[in-house]
């Protein structure tokens, strides 16, 4: 095999997504979650090698047996991504439904290149450099239309996880006051360069007068970023925590009828429920649920969740904070009291000072220190 730089990289990339896959298969606290990531991270790293083998031409005749079956492992990275995402924020689904439905379109992308798969390394190699040769055409549309179709398959796939994660960020503000514990910010970003990469990637094949080194090369530097992202999303989800468990899919009909015919008298309940964040100091656990507040004052979650809403107008995650940012100005009034950020953070029922100075200047629309320097 010749490997220049560029094939050298990408072999790399490879082997970095397989010993992310290993470090995954060995954790102690093993699951479906971690399993499906695994498989994920070993498909992007087939395609990551194989990409870097079929950089140069002189590496044909080594990796020719495994051309043709990029576009099925493609195919199934779509799916893939998707069923992290429901297993990562509790959606409850049918494992075999979810896999026979998803499975199809991989399934007959492998039949037919099945003609391809089976040929020998001559015959293989023959159709790849031969453009004269009688199937080339044929077997180039073929190859061309399994590339667009996974390629705007992966983008509809991405786009509806993106818009779980979206759901669950939007309805965990209303069950956690810590949002620092349930940051999913990597696959926001991933989903957006995934995109991103495979629209412009697209287009610019659909561009006749786009010269092919200038495809080849604008494709290597895209692959280049995906790839680096793929490793870091990795090696952050390894890292991560479980998330917050949800009621993301519950059957909100039945509780706006619950919640319709159990008339909340919203003065009241709001009063109670004020006195009791001030008098217990609920806010000052850094990890506080709405169920931990929920059982402080006897209401049902979904109640108190409709209560904060729509009497308060505002999620729990920000009716929490703003009693944390009143604590935090108390302390940061006297003047005695010239702690650093870190303890006022701690002392207000914040997690760390990011967190602290995010929400103060959102609440307040400046920093603790500016709020600090104003009042000396």
């Amino acid at each position: 095999m010749v490997f220049d730089i560029k094939s050298t990289l990408f072999i790399i990339y490879g082997f970095q997504c397989l010993l992310l896959v290993v470090l995954f298969l060995t954790k102690r606290k093993k699951s479906l979650k971690t399993f499906t990531f695994s498989i994920l991270l070993f498909g992007f790293s087939l395609l990551f090698v194989e990409y870097g083998t079929f950089l140069n031409k002189e590496n044909y005749n080594f990796g020719i047996h495994t051309y043709g079956y990029r576009y099925p492992i493609r195919f199934m990275i779509g799916p893939l991504f998707l069923f992290y995402i429901i297993l990562l924020v509790g959606k409850k689904i049918n494992l075999k439904s979810y896999w026979i439905k998803h499975s199809i379109v991989p399934l007959l992308s492998f039949i037919s290149l099945i003609t391809i798969l089976v040929m020998n390394k001559e015959k293989k190699i023959d159709l790849l450099t031969n453009t004269d040769h009688v199937d080339y055409v044929y077997y180039y549309m073929l190859t061309v239309f399994n590339s667009i179709l996974s390629m705007l398959s992966n983008v509809v796939y991405v786009i509806f996880g993106y818009v779980l994660i979206s759901k669950y960020r939007k309805l965990s503000l209303n069950y956690h006051s810590n949002n620092e514990k349930i940051e999913i910010s990597a696959l926001f970003y991933f989903a957006k360069v995934f995109c991103a990469i495979i629209i412009i990637k697209f287009l610019v094949s659909l561009d006749y007068n786009v010269s092919y080194i200038q495809i080849r090369d604008l494709y290597y530097f895209s692959q280049t970023i995906f790839a680096l992202s793929v490793i870091v999303l990795g090696i952050i989800v390894l890292r991560q925590r479980d998330l917050l468990s949800l009621p993301l899919f519950t059957d909100s009909k039945k509780q706006k009828i619950i919640i319709i015919n159990e008339a909340l008298n919203w003065e009241e309940e709001l009063s109670s429920l004020d006195a009791v964040m001030q008098d217990q100091q609920l806010y000052l656990n850094p990890n506080l649920t709405i169920k931990d507040v929920a059982d402080s004052i006897g209401l049902p979650q979904y109640k108190l969740s409709e209560l904060i809403n729509k009497g308060r107008n505002t999620s729990f995650s920000d009716y929490v904070n703003n009693f944390r940012v009143e604590k935090a100005k108390k302390l940061l009034s006297i003047q005695e009291h010239n702690d650093k950020l870190l303890k006022i953070a701690m002392e207000s029922g914040f997690s760390n000072t990011t967190s602290l100075h995010r929400t103060f200047k959102k609440i307040t629309g400046i920093t603790p220190n500016t709020f600090r320097k104003k009042l000396f």
